[in-house]
């Protein structure tokens, strides 16, 4: 029996053939769509339009009788053509594109990440929302001269301690409280000593002079990020 054609009945049916060509990365034609959805595009223009209107859906491949699902990033099928098209894009790509580019993708950049032939990056876009840009480690897109990355290295930042601007970079995303915790456990076997996992107050290293983007360098995530941002200015 074919289903009622109401607003809120339209806009899940939308999103049941949406996951399902995501799902699959087939096609649906309108007969297969009123097989297995009960409804009829033929006779349904409301539900046809919102359908051909839909970001993620293709209707124009099929000849305007067939649906496809339609990444945000297309032409990307493998591993290799994912990295291909990270290295190729500046500034960055959100990470839920990259992950929806084919099926397995997201397996795929996790692998990318772990090999470390990639970066990824917290960008808050409200106090609510946050989503991850992923970066090429090494690029050739750009070159910046030697006396910019001077000048940026002895720029100073509004922190006392190393451990205030550690804490800080956490924060706001920049690098992770585990690698933080583990450069501090580092440090805590060097002296000797077990680290207190619920200590109150950790002891603050302090520094000669200012703090500046030179200690930022320091912290193993943020350097490889700002290392490959900063091997050239634009062309």
């Amino acid at each position: 029996m074919p289903r009622s054609g109401g607003a809120a009945q339209q806009t899940r049916i939308v999103r049941e053939i949406v996951n399902h060509l995501k799902k699959t990365r087939g096609s649906l034609s309108f007969n297969e769509i009123k097989q297995m959805f009960k409804v009829d595009l033929n006779s349904n223009s409301d539900l046809l339009v919102k359908l051909r209107n839909h970001r993620r859906l293709d209707n124009e491949r099929g000849g305007g009788n067939t649906f496809m699902y339609n990444p945000e990033i297309s032409q990307v099928g493998n591993k290799e053509q994912l990295q291909n098209k990270i290295q190729c894009t500046w500034p960055g790509i959100e990470r839920e594109h990259l992950e929806d580019a084919f099926i397995g993708a997201k397996e795929a950049l996790q692998d990318l990440i772990d090999e470390k032939k990639v970066l990824v990056i917290s960008n808050k876009k409200s106090a609510n929302i946050k989503s991850e840009i992923v970066f090429p480690i090494s690029t050739s897109i750009f070159t910046v001269d030697q006396d910019i990355k001077e000048m940026w290295g002895k720029v100073k930042i509004p922190y006392k301690t190393e451990t205030e601007l550690e804490q800080a970079l956490v924060r706001i995303g920049q690098i992770s409280a585990k690698s933080v915790n583990q450069k501090n456990d580092a440090r805590a076997k060097t002296r000797g000593l077990k680290r207190k996992v619920k200590k109150k107050q950790e002891r603050r290293k302090k520094v000669k002079g200012p703090l500046t983007n030179e200690h930022m360098m320091k912290n193993v995530e943020y350097s490889s990020w700002m290392q490959a941002m900063t091997k050239g200015r634009r062309k």
